[in-house]
């Protein structure tokens, strides 16, 4: 029971531990910028510098004579007796503070350029194409993703090296994802109810959690196959009935394991130009670790399970 403990203990977080893990940082390319400075011709040189000081801060954006995607103008100008700076980048809503010593000017432009660059509409709208591959997935799923929220019901068949042993099963978990990719998330929990009927152990508990990476192989069509890979934290419990010492009779045991696994799937969603999706799925569990007991006779084997179910996302 104190092993039993503290898998379960371990398997409540491993979920979004999982989604955290497998989710991969986006390094975007730089969006190459043309940078105008306007000001009275004693301060314009010194404007100029202190701006392409500040910019060169700005992983988002690189400063590039010509050739640029974006352009920013910034002014300094005096309307009565008040001093402005403005930022601009193109046509859109400029930022503009006004600057009453010059000593505020550097804190000042530094809160304008950030308020501009981060709604570059060039950078909003990142050109994929710029990208290298693992980067183009890692786009698609932080920048444009959307999150599903996924419930499964499921069959389990487990090997136990004397027979299959079946249970029933339930699952939940969260993807984000857009185009072909996605990330998961997913938590599930099943067994066998009863006892165990003739030499093949009983499935009382398949429970775990784990991680991974989808590739959806339609962009839009409204049915697609799919193909899933991860790894997660699995823990299994079998019961079985053993033989006594003189061998006249049996009393029920059980053998509880968890450790690490790995994963494949494989599916079809249907219904995905809805708000939800219908998802049938088989799918495959490789454990890294042998279900046994030195001290209980119940499953002394390696024990890999098939999965079938169906799911909705929404």
């Amino acid at each position: 029971m104190i092993r039993l403990a503290a898998a379960v203990r371990l398997l409540l977080p491993l979920g979004t531990a999982c989604a955290f893990l497998i989710t991969p940082r986006l390094v975007a390319a730089a969006v190459p910028l043309c940078v105008e400075v306007k000001a009275e011709p004693a301060e314009i040189e010194g404007l100029r510098k202190l701006v392409l000081s500040e910019i060169a801060r700005f992983r988002s954006h690189r400063v590039v004579p010509d050739g640029c995607r974006s352009q920013i103008t910034v002014e300094i100008f005096k309307a009565g007796t008040v001093r402005y700076l403005t930022a601009r980048i193109g046509e859109e809503v400029p930022a503009r503070y006004a600057v009453d010593k010059d000593a505020e000017l550097p804190e000042k432009l530094t809160t304008a350029l950030k308020q501009v660059l981060k709604t570059d509409p060039a950078y909003l709208a990142e050109d994929v194409t710029e990208l290298v591959g693992s980067q183009r997935v890692a786009h698609s799923v932080l920048k444009r993703g959307h999150n599903l929220i996924r419930i499964e019901l499921h069959e389990v068949v487990a090997r136990t090296g004397s027979g299959a042993a079946f249970a029933p099963g339930f699952g939940a978990g969260l993807t984000r994802g857009a185009d072909h990719w996605q990330v998961f998330s997913r938590i599930y929990f099943g067994g066998q109810p009863g006892s165990p009927a003739g030499d093949v152990p009983a499935l009382k508990l398949h429970a775990g959690a784990d991680g991974g990476l989808t590739y959806e192989v339609s962009r839009l069509s409204s049915i697609s196959p799919y193909v899933s890979v991860g790894a997660g934290l699995q823990l299994m419990r079998f019961e079985g009935r053993v033989a006594t010492a003189g061998g006249k009779g049996t009393y029920l045991d059980d053998v509880t394991k968890w450790g690490f696994t790995t994963l494949a799937r494989a599916g079809i969603r249907a219904l995905r130009l809805h708000d939800f999706d219908v998802d049938v799925y088989v799918a495959g569990y490789l454990p890294l670790f042998k279900t046994s007991d030195p001290d209980v006779d119940v499953v002394n084997a390696w024990t890999p399970q098939a999965v079938m179910g169906l799911g909705v996302g929404f």
